[in-house]
């Protein structure tokens, strides 16, 4: 069974990961943008972007896969273990073929319509797409293979693949550009660091189950997983649909001035939401676990934790951001952008709040085999957002966008919290408001010192200044007066783990330096 430390240890080490993720593509993107030149990289990034829709082809059988394997290996059932694992293979490896062979095969198609760039490059970016087939295919592979391990508690490997073979794409990237290998040498390299995680993956689910690993459709696991997934499919094309609403509006309604005033903001909202999706690596399987118990007072409890943790968590880099939005993005980009695009990164970060406390509560209906409420929340929230985006884009633009995104999921997401605190959880409502008060109070303090900072000096060093001393301070605090003694001994556990680990590093980085370095 996946344990409190384990979720804990998981959601840091994914949040982690998703920085450094984070901090690796600043880096990297504009060297490779020097090198491969503008539409060279547009190609690069178009495939991302063409793989981010072709993954809708699994029919959210990623999601099935994590429920019913992880509620399988809650119950000790092996055989319903393997009717899971056979039927979904069943469903992504045809998916990877087709969806490979459509973008093999369909390159010219896609390069004449959506690769606008010199004619002498047509070429190379047909071959380049091309690569891109496999790529796609084997992320399908890679996919399964992710959640599976994820259903059976195998954080570790999830984890460390990520952070081991992100970094490795990164670096082969820049390495190929940098031999001269072009569009052509990034994306092979690409292909092989996408082909070894597939292996890595695949041989850490063989070791990690007892079922064989091969496509075999058993028909009453597959229609449950087809039912869950298809749910799942319409609550993501909802929250698509929910977060690009507001800027579809503003593009269709301003100016491509106004658009990017919202841009800016809206791609900080986005690598923030890798942090919202680390405490679900865990919650998910988790819960889906535990579902196939009748006590559902532990669950309760880690949900109850798990919505205290993102609000310790997400406020501060909200109230962070809402406080010195002017301050940071003068800096980052110019004082001019900033005059414009200051107040929708102060209205944005409500909705970053809110989409990080939407996470558990969605994550408790999908373990629960309640994947209907989840799509009513997104079909709710889409609405809420695009008819609030309606009536006030058109009078104030990026800003009016970016508060009609916050709003329109506030106004479903408390809601919808609390319903499934009661309906699913036994948890009432005032037990929940209970749980959450401390971390509001705390919440409220430290953006207390964000803004004593900020009224002392609007100056970048005040910010960073402002941002450390008010970071340790509430850290402390939060640690010692807010989390209560279960939380805390799970942090303890943590550090004494991370302890020998740092010590090995430290030995490790003086052995080195000395061998450098002999006397």
């Amino acid at each position: 069974m996946i344990r409190a430390r384990q979720l804990a240890g998981a959601s840091i080490g994914l949040g982690t990961v998703t920085i450094w993720g984070a901090l690796l593509g600043l880096v990297t993107t504009p060297y490779l943008i020097h090198r491969l030149g503008v539409s060279s990289y547009g190609v690069f990034a178009l495939i991302t972007i063409i793989s981010g829709y072709l993954l809708n082809l699994e029919f959210g059988f990623g999601q099935a896969t994590v429920r019913f394997l992880a509620r399988a290996r809650g119950a000790d059932d092996r055989e319903a273990e393997a009717a899971v694992l056979g039927s979904s293979l069943a469903v992504f490896v045809p998916a990877a073929v087709v969806a490979g062979s459509l973008v093999l095969f369909g390159a010219p198609f896609i390069v004449h319509n959506f690769a606008h760039g010199p004619p002498s490059l047509h070429a190379t970016f047909v071959d380049a797409i091309r690569l891109g087939g496999p790529i796609v295919a084997v992320s399908f592979i890679s996919s399964f293979a992710s959640s599976s391990l994820q259903a059976l508690g195998r954080f570790d490997v999830v984890i460390r693949t990520r952070a081991i073979f992100g970094t490795l794409a990164s670096i082969t990237a820049v390495g190929a550009a940098a031999a001269g290998g072009g569009l052509r040498g990034v994306l092979a390299a690409q292909l092989g660091v996408a082909t070894g995680l597939c292996v890595v993956l695949f041989r850490a689910l063989a070791q990690s189950t007892s079922a064989r690993l091969r496509p075999r459709l058993h028909r009453s696991t597959f229609r449950a997983m087809a039912v869950f997934g298809f749910f799942v499919l319409l609550s993501g094309l909802g929250t698509q649909l929910m977060l690009q609403g507001a800027p579809t509006v503003l593009a269709a309604d301003s100016t491509t001035a106004q658009v990017a005033a919202f841009a800016v903001p809206s791609l900080v909202l986005q690598q923030l939401l890798g942090l919202v999706g680390a405490t679900s690596l865990g919650f998910f399987p988790f819960v889906s676990a535990a579902s196939a118990g009748v006590d559902r007072a532990h669950v309760g409890a880690m949900y109850r934790a798990n919505l205290r943790m993102t609000l310790l968590v997400m406020g501060p880099v909200a109230a962070y951001l809402a406080i010195f939005a002017h301050t940071l993005l003068a800096t980052w980009i110019d004082p001019r952008f900033a005059a414009t695009a200051s107040a929708p990164l102060r209205l944005l970060t409500g909705a970053i709040v809110v989409l990080g406390l939407s996470a558990p509560p969605s994550d408790a209906a999908r373990g629960f085999g309640r994947p209907a409420l989840v799509t009513l929340y997104t079909a709710a929230s889409a609405v809420a957002v695009l008819g609030l985006a309606f009536a006030v884009v058109p009078t104030h633009g990026a800003a009016g966008a970016a508060f009609a995104l916050s709003l329109g999921l506030a106004l479903t997401t408390l809601p919808f919290m609390f319903l499934i605190a009661k309906a699913l959880l036994d948890v009432r409502a005032v037990a929940l408001t209970r749980a959450l008060s401390r971390p509001v109070v705390a919440l409220v303090g430290v953006a207390s010192v964000f803004a004593l900072g900020a009224a002392i000096s609007s100056g970048f060093v005040m910010a960073i200044l402002a941002g450390a001393i008010g970071t340790l301070v509430y850290a402390g605090l939060a640690f010692h007066f807010v989390l209560d003694e279960r939380e805390r001994e799970v942090f303890r556990s943590l550090l004494k783990q991370l302890g020998p680990i740092l010590l090995r590093l430290q030995h490790r980085s003086l052995r080195a330096i000395s061998s450098r370095n002999p006397r």
